[in-house]
């Protein structure tokens, strides 16, 4: 009897053993998935996604956004004009650069004067780490013109949402990195998801297109931005986070 006592113990440790190795297996799989710079082989431009939106608008999320400056962020701020929107987080080196670079080849495919008339807005997922003084760094270190440019942080909560409405997977691994997809969306004027781009170096020809159709649809909402003065909050509508 007690030798199979023993042997059920042993192979209990055994399975217990095969399966905290089979995690963290799993954890450096996804990781070198989703973090080497030649992980999406086959990006292409969608039109649709797994997103929970259906058409409705990403204004809809009422999140507690904040901004680079550290001034409370409305995503409904940024009705009137197309945007572009992408997650990150400032210290990943691989996928993130990446999806900086695309958005800034997006928008090098405009003419100058349609640039002015596009908004860029990136989401951390590392609130913890990227407070508004890193991102204000970031944004320096990858010359991202601000505050037509900018980058938000936010409590999971809100991160978890706007990751569901847009069908971005992410999720946190050792060392407090994540793994994560790396989709580009595209919004028209009210927010409604127009296409999204799937995966870094993919042809962004498609999305450019339909970038430009957007921005020759006339204009309903607010005015684009020239200066940092012009996106803060005033103190009827939001506080300053400090």
């Amino acid at each position: 009897m007690r030798s199979i006592v023993v042997g059920v113990a042993g192979g209990s440790i055994l399975a217990l053993a095969v399966l905290f190795f089979w995690s963290r297996a799993d954890d450096a799989r996804d990781a070198h998935h989703c973090c080497d710079a030649h992980a999406a082989p086959h990006a292409t431009t969608i039109a649709a996604t797994d997103s929970t939106l259906d058409g409705a608008s990403l204004y809809q999320i009422d999140g507690a956004f904040t901004d680079q400056d550290g001034h409370a962020f409305a995503l409904s701020s940024l009705r009137g004009s197309p945007v572009l929107v992408a997650l990150f987080y400032a210290s990943c080196t691989t996928v993130c650069p990446l999806i900086v670079s695309e958005l800034q080849r997006i928008e090098a495919a405009l003419p100058e004067t349609d640039r002015a008339g596009v908004r860029v807005l990136l989401v951390t997922f590392d609130a913890e780490r990227d407070t508004p003084e890193r991102l204000r760094a970031f944004a320096a270190e990858r010359g991202i013109p601000t505050p037509r440019w900018t980058l938000v942080r936010a409590d999971d909560a809100s991160v978890r949402e706007l990751a569901m409405a847009l069908g971005v997977q992410y999720r946190r691994i050792a060392g407090g990195d994540f793994v994560h997809s790396a989709l580009v969306t595209l919004l028209d004027r009210e927010g409604r998801i127009a296409t999204q781009l799937d995966g870094v170096e993919a042809r962004i020809d498609p999305l450019v297109a339909r970038l430009r159709d957007l921005l020759a649809t006339p204009a309903s909402g607010s005015p684009i931005p020239s200066s940092a003065d012009d996106v803060r909050p005033t103190a009827d509508t939001a506080s300053v986070v400090r």
